[in-house]
């Protein structure tokens, strides 16, 4: 990268560009409208190569002038010259041999700011405060701020008094280049101009060295001319500067971008136009910029650098401008790695002095964390998130915990988290029951939320090889205490118990987890707020129904887990109880998978309680799966299968007495349309294996002619070809299948058309 230094703007006195027009809806006059420029940094793109196309040309010529006047004029005719045209001469080439004309008239302006002002006084130094008193004031006042000091210290010479002695030289000798080519570019034009004339018109011919002298001065004086009104040019351009930035400011959005960093950026493009050459300068963009100076090795370029880059991704554009910063800054920036790894390792800076530069980088990558960012490959991301989790000012804090929130949105980022052992003790941290306790404290609530959230997601993650990260979190015993003393806990936050709820249903989605003892462990206090046994819970519905829906899928295939529950005698009966309770009706879909749940795990007939409560309610479960309505809703599925389990739990005899309650007929019909829809191939697969067990049973139950009659074997010829394509699972993440059955639904199909139609034959 090219080394580049703070070039701040001068307001330059009251010069302005004159490329400003008005475009042709009368609005404000904008800076190379109508121009049709591809990118708003073009406008100073080709303002830059304006400025160095004058400044270059003025210093050819003066380079010219410079070799004509010591070799020509003051080599050759040099005897004579009268006196006048010898000083004039003579002056010239010592202007031109210092640049006063033609030099670079942004170096003594960098010189007086950096000296006059070298903190920043406000904002905007263009504004109309910081100009107020005219230069000469302000210099002389300056002049003599820095004149104490040395006359103070001038009998007692040490290094800082030269340094400062130094320092007013420099000063001195800028102010004095600054007069120079203040009063020398517009006196040259008219003292030169005048001096040609009367060079012309009052001077008689005279012999061949006569007349070559006349023309030698009057190409010199031509020369010096040419170079006046091309320096004159220079100042026009880099006055005007001023007025062109602020109306980038203006138009781009960029309100938040002060004087320092766009004066960095004008450098920059000087800078790439010398060395680089200017079809690369002209494509030069402040997102480049700001992506190459955050990677620099100098301090304030790389803070400029990160200043510039959060401004841009913060940026909003007019209504009418079909360019908008934010989206691709954030996508060059993503895709940059070195200027990544340069923003997590700003963002660890734990230095007060880098403390602006560091809530810049935090937020400029909440804001890349929320736009897709993977950080693997970043070794210094999550040691930079950890540092700012753990940072002593809040605000940092709330950064840290934004970009880990984001960042855990994407799957790819997750396997990255939970390899972190710091990162995973500080959300263990942040969960424990000293931070759970202050959770009146909006900081402390929220680090206990995102904690949380990432756990949750962390839970619910498939990881592509090794470990899953429910796996990691499971070893982690601090974590998994910390969980469930937000699920037992009384006095913590229902947001919090929501998101703990969440996590533990998160541990279903893999058997290894599932059946672990950590997760076992969360079962009861699962139970406790299903049946709000819990009074912290009781008023909690959307808490409740999470409980549930939690508890359906941990009790799937899961005998530890089942056990469980089915030793809480007193929750065991308080879940019953829910089954028809109206009061609860949201949950007795969850109800009914978890009963069916531990039906399936346990032994028919194993647990008095349960089979007493089955003898009881199974008619009711028959009946109300006769009474839903539409075969397609929640409810049908959950009763379906908990009719399936109750008729594993009870004789053939019990089940047709209790058929004959709700009319055999009925729920013959009900299976026959449910085994005859596709779209819901769970509630499909339970209405046919239904079917195969009352066939079975066909001794005591009698339903194969109804079978026959309701058109159950055409139903099943119906969806034969279709089932084969059709995804039917046990379990089901947010990442895909989890748990499958143990026979596919073609064969269970093709079994139930087999077993219908040998019953019937031997029927009749």
């Amino acid at each position: 990268m090219d080394e580049v230094k703070a070039e701040p703007v001068a307001n330059g006195g009251e010069l302005t560009l004159s490329v400003l027009v008005e475009d042709h809806q009368g609005r404000s006059p904008t800076i190379g409208a109508g121009l049709g420029y591809a990118m708003p940094e073009h406008e100073v793109n080709w303002f830059v190569l304006l400025e160095m196309f004058f400044q270059s040309a003025s210093s050819s010529i003066g380079t010219i002038g410079f070799v004509w006047a010591t070799v020509v004029l003051l080599g050759g005719f040099v005897s004579k010259l009268d006196k006048t045209e010898f000083w004039f001469v003579t002056v010239l080439s010592f202007f031109q041999a210092m640049r006063v004309f033609g030099g670079d008239w942004n170096s003594d302006q960098m010189i007086l700011y950096g000296l006059l002002l070298p903190q920043r006084t406000s904002r905007h130094r263009t504004g109309a405060a910081a100009h107020t008193l005219p230069l000469v004031i302000r210099v002389f006042t300056r002049v003599m701020i820095f004149m104490e000091t040395p006359i103070a210290a001038c009998c007692t010479p040490n290094w800082p008094t030269l340094f400062i002695c130094g320092k007013l030289l420099l000063l001195v000798a800028a102010i004095t280049i600054r007069l120079l080519r203040l009063m020398a570019l517009l006196g040259c034009v008219a003292l030169f101009a005048t001096h040609v004339t009367l060079q012309c018109l009052g001077r008689t011919a005279g012999d061949a060295e006569d007349t070559n002298m006349r023309a030698s001065l009057n190409l010199f004086y031509g020369l010096a001319v040419a170079q006046a009104l091309l320096s004159y040019m220079v100042v026009v351009l880099s006055s005007s500067r001023a007025t062109l930035v602020e109306e980038l400011r203006r138009r781009r959005g960029l309100g938040g971008l002060d004087d320092e960093n766009l004066g960095l950026y004008y450098s920059h493009v000087r800078a790439t136009c010398r060395s680089r050459g200017l079809p690369v300068a002209l494509q030069a963009t402040l997102i480049r910029f700001a992506l190459e100076s955050i990677t620099s090795a100098t301090h304030s370029v790389r803070q400029s650098g990160v200043e510039t880059l959060h401004v841009l991704m913060e940026s909003t554009a007019e209504p009418s401008s079909p360019w908008s910063y934010g989206e691709k800054a954030a996508q060059k920036t993503r895709d940059s790695p070195e200027a990544m790894e340069s923003l997590f390792w700003m963002a660890a800076l734990a230095s007060p002095d880098e403390a602006p530069k560091r809530a810049r980088a935090a937020c400029v990558l909440a804001r890349l964390a929320g736009a897709g960012l993977r950080v693997s490959g970043i070794p210094s991301a999550i040691p930079s998130i950890c540092s700012l989790l753990q940072a002593p000012v809040s605000a940092l804090v709330l950064k840290g915990k934004k970009i880990l929130e984001r960042l855990s949105r994407n799957a790819d980022n997750l396997t990255e988290i939970c390899s972190s052992d710091p990162l995973m003790s500080i959300m263990a941290e942040f969960t424990s029951r000293d931070q759970l306790a202050a959770t009146t404290d909006a900081l402390g609530f929220r680090k206990a939320s995102t904690s949380l959230v990432v756990m949750a997601r962390l839970a619910r993650a498939v990881a592509n090889q090794g470990d899953t990260p429910r796996q990691v979190m499971l070893r982690n015993v601090r974590l998994m205490s910390h969980l469930r003393a937000i699920l037992w806990s009384p006095g913590v936050d229902s947001r919090l118990r929501m998101l703990a709820v969440r996590t533990a249903a998160g541990f279903a989605f893999d058997g290894e987890s599932r059946n672990s003892a950590a997760v076992r462990q969360m079962v009861v206090p699962l139970l406790a707020i299903l049946c709000s046994s819990s009074p912290h819970c009781a008023d909690d519905d959307d808490l409740i129904l999470e409980a549930g829906k939690a508890l359906a899928m941990l009790t799937v295939e899961s005998q530890p887990n089942c056990a469980a529950i089915l030793a809480a005698d007193d929750d065991l009966h308080a879940l019953c109880s829910m089954l028809f309770d109206e009061r609860r009706a949201a949950c007795g879909a969850a109800v009914a998978r978890v009963l069916a749940n531990l039906c399936a795990s346990s032994d028919p007939g194993s647990h008095g309680a349960l089979v007493a409560f089955i003898a009881e309610n199974i008619s009711e479960v028959l009946r109300r799966t006769c009474e839903v309505q539409d075969h397609g809703t929640e409810d049908l599925e959950p009763l379906l299968c908990l009719g399936r389990q109750f008729a594993r739990w009870t004789s053939a005899r019990h089940f047709s007495d209790a058929l004959h309650d709700v009319g055999r007929e009925s729920y013959i019909r009900r299976l026959v349309l449910t085994a005859g829809d596709t779209r819901y191939p769970g509630a499909l697969r339970l209405a046919i294996e239904q079917a195969i067990w009352i066939v079975q049973n066909e001794q005591e139950l009698h339903c194969v002619k109804l079978f026959i009659d309701n058109g159950m074997e055409a139903a099943l010829l119906q969806v034969q070809g279709a089932v084969a394509g059709i995804d039917d699972y046990k379990l089901l993440s947010p990442n895909g299948p989890v748990l499958e059955h143990e026979e596919p639904l073609p064969s269970v199909v093709r079994r139930a058309l087999k077993l219908i139609r040998t019953r019937h034959r031997q029927g009749a």
